[in-house]
């Protein structure tokens, strides 16, 4: 594009920005015009607008004409000059000299005019002084003149400062109609998702108190919106655990959610309805998090009674099952045991090979289902708890012997570090033998070829810590939060070992907290995992059940 061209484009584009062309006269500009015309003492004196083909008075005094042809115009030659023009007699100047301004109508003898510019800096007019007669202008009279355009100036950015920000509150204001249409069309939405969801939905802010509930909640706790809505959730909707011992406000899913910044999930939990009667629940508390901060949280639950009936009988079922089945397999092994030592006769290599296929393949079977009658009694609630005052430095170097062959078999390297003073421990030993058996079996299995195996012995915090670590595959960080339910076996060691049920860490886990105690995992894949447990140095609590578990 032509620079000319271009820099008149942005003229005019500065020019409108004013938002000052062809609109009323205004007092602030006038007093400006007035007080020229007194100054110098001239019969004419104005602020003009030059646009594309005219050019605007927005204010003159000694004429009473508010446009003219820009062509023609004194100041349009202000504009193109960019600097102050001085016409001390327009009969001699050749430019103006046939001026129809000079010749006819007014009869301009004299002009003066300063630019007056835009906040870029472009010259989009002039303030100007006109006679009709010659006369000589001082340096004193340019100086005060460009004093005055100075005040023009000021007085145009205003205009440019207030026409843009009536652009822009002009647009916020159309942002924020158009958001909160927007707004109103999500909260509509999202109130009728509340409202037909089939779970009761519990909205807190970082104090707990309650800021929102869903139809369903109502429903399953009897209690209304109106008597839940400002009140703290822990006192609100009162909540009890398994041993029907009510939950404190530390224990509560939806504090520990907003103290540890994450979801946490269980099912382990009644709620009580307004008539003092409980029921299961499914609970998914989830913290609000803007900008790191914990804004509340979100307390979303089901009630799960039809699901736990269907477990209960699910349970009886696998261990009227187990049960039936127990019988045939010990009869399996035992027919396996006497052909295999002979005593019914000699075997041929071959016949040995398929007897020994088929006495292991009865043994696992009869892990599986002694697992399965293991899960089925914890589930019940029917295992014993024995406490013991045991010596866990013991048990361990007992599990470790009995699993030696396998550590031998893949070269691996154990590694031990038992607290130097560790006490005894009230704790089931038969139960607890179960937990080192599984995680130390685990840890062997899915560690690769010597590869490194670590257990740890700590006293922390009233509790005895046990760790067992591995530099195994590891577990997908996505599957982590399926690690101890029943069946779970992690994608990446499926493909390379076949065998296992997927319930050692969901009977393990059973066996811990039944036993007072808690169990968690650390684990990146290809890394290896590390499992701990704890049970509380004061013990575990006696339990009268109607079985052990099978070993």
């Amino acid at each position: 594009m032509d620079p000319e061209k271009e820099k008149e484009r942005k003229r005019l584009i500065a020019l409108t920005s004013l938002n000052l062309l062809n609109t009323p006269k205004e007092e602030r500009f006038e007093i400006i015009t007035r007080l020229a015309s007194k100054i110098f003492a001239v019969p004419v004196a104005g602020i003009s607008l030059v646009d594309a083909q005219k050019v605007w008075f927005k204010s003159i005094q000694g004429l009473d004409h508010l446009t003219e042809d820009r062509s023609t115009s004194f100041s349009n030659a202000v504009v193109l000059k960019e600097e102050m023009v001085i016409i001390e007699d327009t009969l001699q100047n050749e430019e103006f000299k046939s001026n129809p301004y000079v010749t006819d109508g007014p009869k301009i003898r004299f002009f003066a005019g300063v630019p007056i510019r835009a906040s870029d800096l472009s010259v989009v007019g002039s303030l100007f002084l006109a006679d009709r007669l010659p006369r000589k202008f001082s340096d004193l009279e340019v100086s005060t003149l460009k004093d005055l355009s100075t005040w023009v100036d000021v007085e145009f950015l205003r205009s440019s400062l207030t026409y843009q920000i009536s652009l822009e509150q002009k647009k916020i204001q159309e942002e924020l109609v158009s958001k909160n249409r927007e707004l109103a069309e999500e909260k509509a939405m999202d109130d009728a998702m509340l409202a037909n969801i089939g779970d009761g939905v519990v909205g807190i802010n970082d104090r707990g108190e309650i800021i929102f509930t869903n139809q369903q909640v109502e429903y399953m706790t009897g209690l209304k919106q109106d008597e839940l809505i400002g009140k703290p959730i822990w006192y609100s909707i009162k909540m009890f655990d398994k041993d029907d011992k009510e939950v404190s406000v530390n224990e509560r899913p939806i504090r520990n959610a907003l103290f540890l910044k994450k979801k946490i999930e269980s099912t382990n939990y009644f709620f009580v309805r307004r008539d003092g009667s409980k029921f299961p629940v499914s609970i998914t508390a989830t913290p609000v998090i803007v900008f790191d901060r914990v804004i509340g949280g979100v307390d979303v639950f089901r009630d799960i009674t039809k699901e736990k009936e269907i477990d209960r009988m699910k349970t009886e079922f696998i261990s009227l099952a187990s049960h039936q089945l127990r019988t045939p397999l010990s009869a399996m092994k035992w027919f396996c045991e006497i052909l295999l030592d002979r005593d019914a006769g000699d075997l041929n290599k071959e016949q040995e090979e398929l007897l020994t296929n088929i006495y292991q393949s009865n043994e696992r079977m009869i892990q599986l289902v002694n697992t399965l009658l293991n899960i089925s009694r914890i589930e019940s609630g029917r295992i014993i708890i024995d406490p013991k005052p045991t010596d866990l430095r013991k048990l361990l170097d007992e599990v470790i012997l009995e699993v030696r062959p396998r550590f031998d078999k893949k070269k691996q390297h154990l590694a031990i570090s038992i607290h130097k003073n560790l006490p005894l421990v009230n704790i089931d030993p038969r139960l607890i033998r179960h937990v080192y058996m599984n995680l130390l079996t685990n840890a062997i299995k899915y560690t690769p070829d010597g590869g490194e195996i670590v257990i740890i012995i700590s006293v922390k915090n009233g509790e005895v810590v046990s760790q067992v670590s591995d530099s195994g595959y590891g577990i997908p960080r996505r599957q982590h939060e399926q690690v101890f339910k029943k069946f779970f076996r992690a994608e990446n060691v499926i493909k390379i070992e076949t065998e296992g049920t997927g319930l050692g860490l969901y009977l393990t886990k059973a066996i811990v907290e039944s036993s007072g105690g808690r169990i968690w995992f650390e684990s990146d894949e290809g890394k290896g995992t590390t499992f701990w447990f704890a049970v509380p140095l004061s013990g575990s609590v006696q339990k009268e059940g109607e079985v052990t578990i099978d070993i």
